[in-house]
């Protein structure tokens, strides 16, 4: 059996720095709770990030939470970060592939989030993990990107500026449509066995539809089915040294719903790494 570690990282502060909706904070004690209720925690050994989570501090809580990912990494098989707004992805692949230099990162989104990080965002963990070579942009795996349909919201975007980052540097994207053709798991999966060991996962939650999980900063509709993004986070689990799940947002949705949805999708990691 594998030795699993569950890191609690309850930040939001990079979300704010693209006028974002904060509440993603609340995610990691809000899925502990789900995933302990539903006894999915036995054998898992659970750490808790203490970040300051202002915007003045933005940059020491990363440092501090790459730091613990670091130290997880070397202690255990198996690592999933619960955040917190995507912004502590740029932390946690950092801590990842300081252990191990990364041969693979997939990120399954609807966005590029390869925006400039001066000031860090939670739209710039993948453009600041290129550029600062923790990881080569040809193994950069974004898979789901959806280009919006509405002009204004283009525009504001930008995501023709991130399409040519991505294109000029040669970051490897499966868009929407065809993830949605060939399968998110099917993709997913020879999208990462493409890449050498060891590989990282990170799963933005607002890539599922806000009909199945609404409490995220972003949500929309036209997006994949959770159903989908479990079997893809089930599928793609085997083959991944470590994970985060990002943007869930209690607060967002008082119902409890999409912390339910999030914790299928955290289960699906769980049990493949525990039954391993």
């Amino acid at each position: 059996m594998s030795r699993v570690a569950l890191l609690l990282a309850p930040m939001d502060a990079a979300i704010l720095n693209v006028s974002g909706r904060p509440g993603a904070a609340a995610g990691p004690e809000a899925l502990l709770a789900e995933l302990a209720a539903r006894r999915q925690l036995d054998g898992v050994a659970i750490h808790r990030a203490q970040p300051r989570n202002t915007i003045e501090h933005l940059e020491r809580d990363l440092a501090e939470l790459a730091q613990l990912v670091t130290e997880l990494c070397t202690s255990y098989d198996r690592v999933l970060v619960l955040g917190g707004d995507n912004g502590i992805t740029y932390a946690a692949a950092l801590g990842c592939g300081r252990h191990r230099p990364l041969g693979a990162l997939a990120y399954v989104d609807v966005h590029w989030d390869l925006r400039p990080f001066q000031p860090h965002t939670s739209g710039s963990s993948f453009r600041r993990l290129v550029d600062e070579h923790v990881i080569d942009a040809a193994h950069l795996l974004p898979i789901g990107i959806q280009r919006p349909t509405d002009a204004a919201r283009l525009a504001r975007s930008h995501f023709a500026d991130l399409e040519r980052y991505a294109f000029e540097h040669g970051v490897r994207a499966t868009y929407f449509a065809e993830a949605v053709k060939l399968g998110l798991a099917q993709v997913l999966v020879e999208r990462l066995l493409e890449c050498p060991a060891p590989r990282y996962l990170s799963l933005d939650l607002d890539v599922i539809d806000e009909s199945d999980l609404p409490g995220v900063s972003a949500p929309g509709a036209g997006r994949f089915a959770l159903a989908d993004v479990v079997a893809a986070a089930r599928a793609a689990a085997p083959h991944v040294v470590a994970a985060d799940l990002v943007e869930l947002s209690p607060p967002l949705d008082p119902s409890g719903r999409s912390t339910r949805a999030a914790a299928d999708v955290a289960s699906a990691l769980l049990q493949t790494w525990r039954a391993r």
